[in-house]
């Protein structure tokens, strides 16, 4: 009976880390598409396909408040990982593709601690932020296909991002390409927490386990 009662808290504590995972992610999506909106009309002259998301971020009006969505998201997104690898905690994949996101989010952090007017820090903390975050979604393929399937719909956003941010980096100019994989990331996390909470209210009704 104890080891019932156990098991039973063990399982709600999961859920509540799912749960807040899942909350984080759609945090993620709608603040950096709010305040990426917002320095673009603060700013006035930024042109989507001619300039980099980092000029918004530079010396100009809408410094701060790229900065800060930068931020925001950078440290959400550790929060972010680590509740992942929760998820995926059956998985050594799953488990390391989600604490290499959480690198990302570091190097996320970067970018808005150096913003593009401090010159290679920036160039470096973007690279690395890109580049990294490129090598979590391609290691966590596979375990998103044994977790949800290949037909759900984390598997296949994450599979299409891959494939529209490397078409985008080679076929068009790197302004565009940037705010394409960016756009793509924002959609992947909020299609992959809104999985999560679907899941759990499935395993709420008995349908699903968490």
């Amino acid at each position: 009976m104890e080891f019932r009662i156990m098991a039973e808290m063990d399982i709600e504590k999961l859920r509540r880390s799912n749960r807040l995972t899942a909350y984080l992610g759609i945090l993620i999506a709608i603040e950096f598409s709010v305040l990426w909106i917002t320095a673009v009309i603060v700013n006035g002259n930024w042109q989507l396909g001619v300039n980099t998301l980092s000029e918004l971020g530079g010396d100009v009006p809408s410094r701060w408040v790229f900065n800060i969505a930068v931020l925001i998201a950078g440290f959400a997104g550790i929060r972010f990982s680590f509740g992942l690898a929760k998820l995926l905690a059956a998985q050594r994949l799953g488990r390391t593709g989600s604490y290499v996101f959480a690198v990302a989010s570091l190097g996320l952090i970067s970018v808005g601690v150096f913003p593009i007017d401090t010159g290679t820090p920036h160039t470096v903390a973007s690279i690395f932020f890109f580049t990294v975050a490129a090598i979590a979604a391609i290691i966590l393929l596979y375990p998103f296909y044994k977790q949800f399937g290949v037909r759900s719909a984390p598997f296949i956003t994450t599979a299409a991002v891959i494939l529209v941010s490397f078409v985008s980096l080679v076929t068009t100019p790197l302004p565009f390409a940037e705010a394409v994989t960016v756009a793509g990331l924002l959609v992947w996390v909020a299609v992959l927490s809104l999985q999560i909470l679907s899941d759990l209210r499935k395993a709420n009704t008995g349908t699903a386990i968490s």
